[in-house]
């Protein structure tokens, strides 16, 4: 199931399969949320937040995130003002998952 709405996502995360945010212009605490959600989903596979102006500290948050996610297989951040050091983290996270 895909959700457009990341408050429904972060009540029953479970629920879905494909989250797609674009152009909401997520704050810090939105992201900080979704990240902690993220650590322990076991069922999102794809993610879609482009144009959500999400910088560095908020993709190096998502990378933390990640880190933890083995479900993940699709990632879509273009348009966001995410630089060298944290596409770099993604990029780490995303092909040296932690498993617990």
């Amino acid at each position: 199931m895909e959700t457009k709405d990341l408050d429904s996502f972060l009540h029953n995360p479970q629920l879905y399969h494909t989250l797609r945010i674009v152009g909401k212009k997520l704050n810090e605490k939105e992201i900080t949320k979704l990240a902690e959600v993220l650590e322990s989903n076991s069922t999102l596979t794809t993610l879609h937040l482009s144009w959500n102006g999400m910088e560095e500290d908020g993709a190096k948050r998502l990378a933390e995130a990640l880190q933890f996610n083995s479900t993940l297989t699709t990632l879509y951040l273009g348009g966001n003002g995410i630089e060298e050091e944290g596409a770099k983290r993604l990029a780490e996270a995303l092909q040296n998952p932690i498993q617990l």
